[in-house]
């Protein structure tokens, strides 16, 4: 009779430790989701942010181009 209460003292055990570490995992991949979506909106703001560089470089050019004409 104890040696069934153990063991099903161990399998609860194991249950919950089962159940931690998938919490665990979850919250992990959570993370990792968010952070790649972070950087993903981080690459998008600085290629707009170069684009509208570029762009205003290029209106320079074309009026000096003018201006020397």
């Amino acid at each position: 009779m104890y040696w069934i209460m153990l063991q099903e003292k161990a399998l609860n055990l194991f249950k919950d430790i089962k159940v931690k570490a998938l919490n665990a995992a979850k919250r992990f991949e959570e993370l990792k989701a968010n952070e790649r979506k972070l950087r993903k909106e981080a690459a998008k703001q600085e290629t707009a942010k170069i684009e509208q560089k570029n762009h205003k470089m290029e209106e320079e050019k074309l009026k000096k181009l003018e201006e020397d004409r």
